[in-house]
């Protein structure tokens, strides 16, 4: 019969074992993260130069994270962006893209220094008392299907510190990123012959104090309370109201004016009958034709109080 001891002794082995197993395969893990990172890295030395302090994979999710990063410009070197932590998730790249085919991240304590900004907007966000570094945290997710030519964006959220919080969604088709980066020279002299096509779009803007402290700046600047500095506003709004004949552009005011009460939460969607070209709303944009272009993309817009 084995005895108490051994078996006692047997057990503790066997955990030391486990443990061991367990921080091998944890390194190994780290390992490969950091390889896997490096790759994500090396395919925009053209653009930045990143630096991080380590990289770790927790081995029941095997999202790598890394800490510590510091982004510089590859040409403007004079400050950097500093990132705490960021979560690299369903990460996908072939051998001869660019950009990933499907993509997660999370990006906490992203900070701005302000010296990064024009003096003039430096001087515009510390009169509202932002006089700290911007500090953001991101969310990013998309999957693009280059077979397909299909580019999913969203969920994807921003949140600058005590300012406002941003959620984009977009859904585009005719995207390819290869021919966009090669004739990118002439797209950029004819927009309007840009292939890409908008299936939907969904912004919403959530106010923490930005707003509210830009609205209360100028008030002061006139001289004016805030309730009287609103009240202003929506009368000028109303004047143009009165006056306005497209059924869009009403819609857009009214909501705008609701906003400039409530400062909590301005949505945008937009879901036209079918995908409509880039190209085609450039062209309708720079031929000021506003009403055209939000019939084209059966825009909506809402005010709602914060979720």
């Amino acid at each position: 019969m084995i005895s108490p001891t051994t078996i006692k002794k047997r057990y503790v082995w066997i955990m030391i074992c486990l443990v061991l197993i367990f921080l091998i395969a944890q390194v190994a893990a780290n390992k490969a993260a950091e390889k896997r990172v490096d790759r994500f890295i090396s395919s925009y030395d053209d653009y930045l130069d990143v630096k991080y302090d380590r990289v770790s994979m927790p081995l029941f999710t095997l999202d790598p994270t890394i800490r510590g990063i510091t982004l510089t410009d590859a040409v403007v070197v004079q400050n950097s962006v500093t990132i705490g932590k960021m979560v690299l998730k369903d990460y996908a790249l072939d051998q001869e893209a660019v950009i990933p085919s499907e993509l997660r991240i999370a990006l906490h304590d992203m900070r701005f220094p302000q010296a990064m900004f024009p003096p003039d907007q430096r001087e515009k966000l510390q009169a509202m008392g932002y006089k700290q570094d911007l500090v953001l945290d991101v969310t990013l997710r998309f999957a693009y299907d280059r077979g397909k030519g299909s580019f999913l964006l969203g969920p994807s959220t921003v949140h600058v510190h005590d300012c406002f919080h941003v959620r984009l969604d977009l859904r585009c088709e005719h995207v390819n990123f290869k021919e966009l980066g090669t004739y990118a020279f002439v797209y950029l002299m004819l927009p309007n012959k840009i292939p890409v096509a908008l299936k939907e779009l969904q912004f919403t803007y959530t106010d923490d104090s930005f707003f509210k402290r830009m609205v209360a700046r100028q008030a002061k600047e006139q001289g004016l309370s805030v309730h009287e500095y609103v009240r202003q506003r929506k009368r000028e709004l109303q004047s143009i109201l009165q006056t306005e004949k497209g059924r869009n552009s009403r819609k857009f005011l009214q909501a705008m004016m609701q906003f400039i009460e409530e400062q909590t939460n301005f949505h945008l969607y937009a879901r036209p009958s079918a995908p409509v070209p880039v190209g085609r709303a450039i062209e309708l944009f720079n031929g000021n034709k506003t009403e055209e272009l939000l019939d084209l993309f059966n825009v909506q817009f809402a005010v709602a109080q914060r979720e």
